[in-house]
């Protein structure tokens, strides 16, 4: 065949990298910690998307001058449309049914997987993907497929329109394809500039999520495609793919999670890395037999599938609910995941591809059709009723009437918990903890003193404590904790969260935060100072806990007074005290019985790697001398629960594994927290 007439014949090696690249993915969200930077897989399959993607748009193009559009998006619907649906529809099921956690913005999440636009919604909510293992939601992985579908909506359009432009001066294949080649070069040039622009003057969070910043590592594997079917592939290539695999390896061992060259705007350049890769493997070499064996083939066979179910499968199999230590916990998320991707690909995927299944494109819509409004019924259903912030934990239970006096029995009784958080992560110093709080007039005056192992002796309450939970990010991952161990202990407590992440008790004027000032979330407000006091009247709870620290703690300017203050300056001090202080007024005044605030460990955000104003003993000493001071002009009803000093004592607060991140518990962790220190602690101030 002359230059210019080439066409790509199926390459088994090339779903063997589809192989790599799931394995790669899956690694690193099973929380290896070697493999910290296995989300470049993603970028992988990017780059091999494009190179695809384009190899048929060019192929059409030379033989037929022009693109079937309805075919290729026909095509491209049956291929990703029918597993994608079923995913959702199983997610937002288990949304629905509560079992798998909440949090803010999931109401966002589910619409946005399901009208491709997920990559969007971490932006808007000011999340980042190194908060995945945080606060996870099972749709948190649909970010790429909507980058994806955004791409194949554009695309042949795109192409049709520069082949278009291209044709009116050169029309032998070789000319245009050249000229594409050249346009698109200048188009992955130019949108790898602004990933880096983005980064530096948006965020480095926008820089990993938004569609015009990922876009390059696509546009490597387009442009390959065209340099391939025009030219063909040099023989030296093929020594690109051995290195460029061991360099795909060796970054995604070395890359840290979360922060970094990717998210700098550093991504289009491990593009190339993939691009060099997919190259090498158009000759035999090793490698490429490695990657054709039937295994692996098959495993890049499925791997859409294996992607879009994993991550479900993970949250669901959590450790707090299977209670199995790591590797035999990731040997059963695997199996499970693989077995679903295997019955999916077999009943569902490949049948709708060869028109076994739905041969005709109406009943396929029709298919959709249902589909869609059943996704979105179901995936609201837990957070339909909530503000603009969405709760991440239960509503506490409607009152009907007065509610029961609270009261404790004597003598206490054991707290026997019917499930136990992970003994991989159990911390015991013998050292005991310490727990502070005002002196508290109330019908049941308790001391609560810790024991040996720092955990407050337990008073058993006549009815279940109603806990409302308040605050930002640690106040979400925090109640996370508090809500499982509700569950686990139905007659001791009935928690509910109103957090969100960013939501400071300090929420007038600027934050600073990895080097940029970021305004308060206009949502913020509105929560802690309209809901919050509303779900007080409605839901009267026996206890308010206040868990706050990063958004307060770090560097303030107010809108009449520019200069930065941290916690350590006294206009600052002065401000923030001010602040406190009324807004335990304005929960008293609520209706709320009791008040304590938790203080919380000191943060280092991603351990070091970034200077976060916020972070250092010296301003959580000063921090927490602050929120003292606002509990003690209600000496009977407000109080403070020293949860720092419980958590450097018990090894937690410098601890990665518990803080993965340097500010937040862990799911586990969390849980840990609860079942060993705090929810005595809350118990025991409400009954006071």
């Amino acid at each position: 065949m002359e230059a210019g007439q080439r066409s790509i014949a199926y390459q088994p090696a090339l779903d063997g990298l589809r192989a790599v690249a799931v394995v790669l993915v899956l690694l690193f969200h099973l929380g290896l910690g070697w493999m910290s930077g296995g989300y470049l897989g993603v970028s992988v399959f990017f780059t091999l998307s494009g190179f695809l993607i384009t190899s048929l748009l060019v192929t059409e193009l030379q033989r037929s001058g022009r693109i079937r559009l309805a075919r290729f998006y026909g095509r491209r619907a049956r291929r990703l449309l029918p597993a994608s649906m079923v995913a959702l529809v199983g997610v937002s099921v288990l949304i629905a049914t509560q079992q798998v956690p909440d949090r803010s913005g999931l109401r966002w999440y589910v619409f946005g997987a399901l009208f491709q636009f997920a990559n969007w919604v971490p932006i808007g909510l000011h999340n980042s993907y190194g908060e995945l293992f945080k606060l996870p939601s099972p749709t948190d992985h649909f970010w790429s497929l909507a980058i994806e579908e955004q791409f194949y909506w554009l695309w042949p359009v795109t192409m049709l329109g520069l082949f278009r432009v291209v044709l009116g001066r050169h029309r032998r294949a070789t000319d245009w394809m050249r000229r594409i080649g050249i346009w698109l070069a200048g188009l992955f040039v130019l949108f790898s500039v602004s990933a880096v622009l983005t980064a530096r003057w948006w965020s480095e969070d926008a820089a990993y999520f938004a569609t015009w910043a990922r876009i390059p590592e696509i546009l490597a594997g387009a442009l390959l495609a065209v340099v391939v079917l025009r030219n063909g592939v040099a023989n030296w290539i093929k020594w690109l793919a051995p290195l460029c695999l061991a360099a795909i390896m060796v970054l995604s061992v070395i890359t840290p999670a979360g922060r970094g060259w990717p998210y700098a705007g550093g991504l289009p350049l491990f593009a190339l890395i993939s691009a060099g890769m997919i190259a090498g493997l158009q000759h035999a070499t090793p490698v490429r037999s490695l990657l054709s064996l039937k295994p692996v083939v098959f495993l890049g066979k499925i791997s859409f599938g294996v992607y879009l179910y994993h991550w479900p499968v993970f949250v669901v199999l959590s450790r707090a609910r299977t209670e199995l230590d790591l590797l035999p916990l990731s040997l059963l998320r695997i199996g499970v995941t693989l077995a679903i991707a295997i019955a999916s690909y077999y009943l569902i995927e490949q049948p709708i591809r060869e028109r076994r299944l739905l041969p005709r494109p109406r009943l396929g819509l029709a298919a959709v059709g249902l589909a869609v409004p059943l996704v979105a019924l179901l995936g609201v259903t837990q957070v339909s009723n909530s503000s603009s912030f969405e709760r991440t934990g239960s509503t506490l239970p409607k009152v009907v009437g007065t509610i029961a006096p609270l009261l404790a029995i004597s003598p206490p009784t054991a707290l026997v918990a019917t499930t136990q958080p992970d003994p991989a992560l159990r911390v015991d110093t013998g050292s005991s903890a310490v727990l502070t709080t005002t002196t508290l007039d109330a019908p049941t005056t308790t001391h609560v003193t810790p024991t040996a192992n720092g955990t407050p002796t337990q008073l058993t309450p006549t009815r279940p404590v109603r806990i409302l939970v308040i605050g930002d990010s640690t106040a979400q991952v925090t109640g996370t904790g508090l809500t499982d161990w509700a569950a686990a202990h139905p007659a001791l407590a009935q928690v509910e969260v109103q957090a969100f992440g960013g939501c400071g008790i300090l929420n007038e004027g600027d934050r600073y935060y990895r080097n940029e000032w970021l305004p308060t979330p206009p949502g913020c407000i509105g929560l802690l100072d309209t809901t919050v006091p509303e779900r007080i009247r409605d839901g009267q709870p026996d206890i308010v806990v206040v868990v706050t620290s990063f958004w307060d703690n770090t560097d303030h300017r107010w809108p009449d007074d520019p200069t930065p203050r941290s916690a350590l300056d006294p206009v600052y001090r002065e401000r923030a005290l001010k602040r406190f202080t009324a807004y335990n007024q304005t929960l008293l005044d609520a209706g709320a019985p009791r008040v304590v605030w938790a203080l919380y460990p000191v943060t280092n955000d991603e351990w070091g790697a970034v200077k976060q104003s916020s972070d250092g003993p010296a301003r959580y000493v000063a921090f927490h001398e602050i929120e003292r001071e606002a509990a003690a002009p209600f000496p009977a009803r407000v109080g403070i629960i020293d949860l720092a000093a419980w958590s450097d004592q018990q090894g937690l607060t410098d601890n990665h594994a518990a803080r993965p991140d340097g500010v937040h518990w862990s799911a586990d962790v969390s849980r840990l927290v609860v079942e060993e220190f705090l929810g005595n602690a809350i118990i025991q101030a409400a009954l006071r």
